[in-house]
């Protein structure tokens, strides 16, 4: 969902950002820019056109990459063990070990704010069919925080050729 968001809204900037500049009064000067506000200034080229096109085309097939490839989380009442993929990664390899030391200085870091604050965190948990998940945890409306989250994620896949070509 994170890269979905972050290519759409990638594509969604590059987008404005070429509409701020096109709406913006142009007049040719000797150095081939157009006078606008020096942070708006762009050569007055055709390329700069094709490339402002390929950069938004780019971002937009990056979305649709990360759209399809990303699966859905199913949210589950108990906090799974480990967020591991069942039969698939050892809980003593590295990566194990980097779940567990991590999960446990989320359960710190919650324990330590909830003593300073005298209120609990509401917890939410998640989990991706072909492994990962995460664990949601947010504080809201604290004596001393307004609000406050610890999240943990873990997650699994491949990264889209798309994505790191663009």
């Amino acid at each position: 969902y994170t890269a979905e968001v972050m290519a759409a809204a990638t594509a969604s900037s590059l987008k404005a950002v070429t509409q701020c500049v096109s709406a913006q009064p142009a007049k040719q000067s000797k150095a081939g820019l157009q006078a606008r506000p020096a942070s708006l200034r762009v050569p007055t080229t055709k390329r700069t056109a094709r490339v402002q096109k390929r950069t938004v085309a780019s971002a937009q097939r990056i979305n649709k990459t990360f759209a399809a490839a990303i699966e859905d989380e199913e949210m589950v009442k108990e906090v799974p063990a480990s967020l591991l993929r069942e039969g698939v990664d050892d809980p003593n390899s590295m990566r194990g070990r980097f779940e567990k030391a991590i999960r446990d200085s989320q359960d710190s870091i919650v324990a330590a704010i909830e003593e300073a604050d005298g209120t609990k965190f509401h917890q939410d948990a998640w989990t991706r069919p072909g492994g990962g998940g995460g664990i949601t945890r947010v504080l809201e409306g604290g004596k001393v925080w307004e609000k406050a989250g610890v999240n943990v994620s873990v997650v699994y896949g491949s990264m889209p050729p798309e994505a790191y070509r663009a």
